[in-house]
């Protein structure tokens, strides 16, 4: 005669539990049924290992550049419609400083927490001319010079804008240094 024997295993969510009879097999599906864990004896079911994310949160500055400001402003010493640079700009400075968290080497998070002002920008700033140089008897006519003004031409007779004394005696009222009594011989004496 054959004895029966029990066969266990695992089926989806329940265990199966099948009798052999001289050869002919029956399954009954049996949800009571706990099997033992065979390493300690214990009831227990096998936990899987879960690994925890690594968090990492440090601080974090960068500097960025603040963009000075420039600002024309007029200047009565200069000629007309010429421009100079008074101030030069120049760049400022800030640093912020950043909290950073990082889940398993990747950035989640990234939150402003302070910002400082190392270095304040310079405004650049511009002169403009508005000189014009009032009208004045000219002997020998006037001409419109490299800064947009009116010039008397050379003359024997002294008068109250002359800048030189030209080789052949007449008087330069040029309002720059090049090109003066180029026609009358060169400068003999600046005024």
């Amino acid at each position: 005669m054959v004895k029966p024997s029990i066969v266990l295993g695992w089926v989806g969510i329940g265990v199966l539990g099948a009798v052999v009879l001289g050869g002919a097999t029956s399954s009954v599906i049996n949800r009571d049924i706990t099997l033992t864990n065979r390493t300690n004896g214990s009831s227990e079911q096998p936990k899987e290992s879960i690994k925890k994310p690594e968090v990492v949160t440090t601080t974090e500055t960068k500097t960025i550049a603040i963009p000075y400001d420039s600002r024309t402003v007029d200047d009565n010493s200069l000629a007309k419609d010429t421009y100079e640079t008074v101030t030069a700009g120049a760049n400022g400075e800030k640093v912020e400083t950043y909290s950073v968290t990082y889940t398993d080497g990747v950035e989640t998070s990234r939150e402003l927490i302070s910002t400082k002002v190392t270095k304040e920008p310079v405004t650049e700033v511009i002169a403009h001319g508005t000189y014009v140089a009032p009208a004045q008897y000219c002997p020998n006519g006037s001409y419109t010079n490299a800064y947009g003004n009116q010039v008397c031409r050379p003359s024997t007779t002294y008068s109250s804008g002359a800048t030189a004394v030209c080789r052949d005696g007449t008087y330069s009222s040029s309002q720059s240094r090049r090109g003066t009594c180029s026609h009358h011989g060169g400068v003999a004496q600046w005024l």
